[in-house]
């Protein structure tokens, strides 16, 4: 059963479309929904409908849950914004999955060219990260390297490293995933023909995580919808936490602008979560400057009380959680009724010190352990064989 503003959503037959969806509001039900409703109530040919995300595995449940829905893709396209570029770059250029340049290999070269220029570090590996994260940023924004201004290292210091790392990529003829949307983009923009075979390819164009988009992909897409505009895009203002990679909320709050004839449908009933949940949610982001505003609201009333506990450090958080987990399983609780979350990796360390030390298992999902990770592997090899001179292995 579709919600009257789901079924707007996914009725939508054609024009540029704005979904302003609010979390667990049901936004892959709208998008598989819409994608079933065209082909089989509209008539459209599944192959000329293109559905982008951000992620492989999020692509990939988008497909599952429309192969569960439908019995088979029927020939839609379920990709990441990578994935088709690449694809088009394939086509026009030939290139193949051994032409993508191995994460390992970039973080060689950066390093090299920090050792070759004598830079004064205190952490390479942070400084490594650092500029490869802006030079992501100059390509992902289309920034010209003269104009841009990085703050890990000097202007003409980033300079060099950046035509340093393009040189070796043109050489070797590899490419980064950065390099996959540039391409791509000022192929369409030289090559008008093969920009119009693409066109021709995808008439219908849905765009999930909208917010997380870069200025030089939605140039593209644009570029992609221009003669059908059919740009159907799902995103929520309010989540809006990429900009350090690029991706800028401008494009929700300006795409009506951008389309006279757009249409704006908000999907505020969220279908997880209970009252107490999204009354805290809601006294948080009405704080948020520019948005496009909306109210979340459940029919699921009450729910548990949200804890709040300030503590003093990441250990003292960390016992916090492993003491939680263990008063939890003496009263009945299952192990498995608990999930840790976090912002980044690196806080995981604490956390799991603290699950170790009480002897709580767990699993970590979408990442390395942090005692199985290969540096932490490393030193504790190390401090092994200082604690016992006759460990060989």
């Amino acid at each position: 059963m579709f919600s009257h503003s789901q079924i707007k959503a996914v009725t939508h037959m054609g024009g540029p479309c704005l979904v302003a969806a609010a979390p667990g509001s049901g936004k892959t039900t709208v998008i598989t929904g819409r994608t079933a409703y065209l082909i089989k109530e509209q008539g459209v040919s599944p192959s000329k409908i293109l559905v982008i995300t951000f992620t492989k595995a999020a692509a990939k449940e988008m497909e599952e849950r429309f192969i569960k829905q439908e019995g088979e893709t029927l020939g839609v396209t379920f990709s990441t914004f990578h994935a088709i570029f690449f694809q088009v770059l394939r086509w026009a250029y030939h290139y193949t999955a051994a032409d993508i340049i191995k994460e390992e290999e970039r973080r060689r070269l950066i390093r090299e060219c920090i050792g070759r220029m004598e830079l004064e570090v205190e952490d390479e590996e942070r400084m490594v990260e650092d500029i490869l994260l802006e030079i992501g940023l100059v390509k992902n924004q289309y920034i010209p390297i003269q104009e841009y201004e990085p703050a890990c290292v000097s202007r003409e210091e980033f300079c060099e490293i950046y035509e340093t790392y393009q040189n070796y990529l043109y050489q070797n003829r590899k490419l980064d995933f950065d390099d996959m949307q540039v391409y791509c983009y000022e192929l369409f923009l030289e090559r008008k023909d093969i920009l119009n075979m693409w066109q021709n390819r995808f008439e219908y164009i849905m765009i999930d995580e909208f917010q997380d988009i870069n200025p030089l992909q939605y140039r593209i897409i644009k570029m992609l919808a221009a003669p059908h505009k059919n740009l159907f895009v799902v995103g929520d203002d309010d989540q809006s936490i990429y900009k350090f990679r690029g991706a800028t909320i401008e494009n929700i709050l300006s795409f009506e602008n951008q389309y006279d004839d757009s249409v704006v449908i908000r999907l505020e009933q969220n279908y997880r979560s209970t009252s107490v949940i999204l009354d805290a949610a809601n006294a948080v982001i009405k704080n948020n400057k520019g948005r496009k505003g909306k109210t979340l609201w459940t029919q699921q009333e009450g729910g548990d009380k949200i804890t709040l506990r300030l503590l003093t450090d990441e250990r003292d958080e960390g016992r916090y959680v492993a003491d939680e987990i263990l008063n939890g399983v003496a009263i009945g609780k299952k192990l498995s009724d608990y999930a840790i979350l976090y912002r980044t990796n690196a806080q995981s360390s604490s956390i799991e010190r603290a699950l170790v030390y009480n002897a709580v298992p767990y699993k970590v999902i979408g990442g390395h352990r942090f005692y199985d990770r290969k540096e932490v592997k490393d030193i504790l090899a190390y401090l092994s064989v200082i604690a016992n001179p006759s460990d060989t292995v």
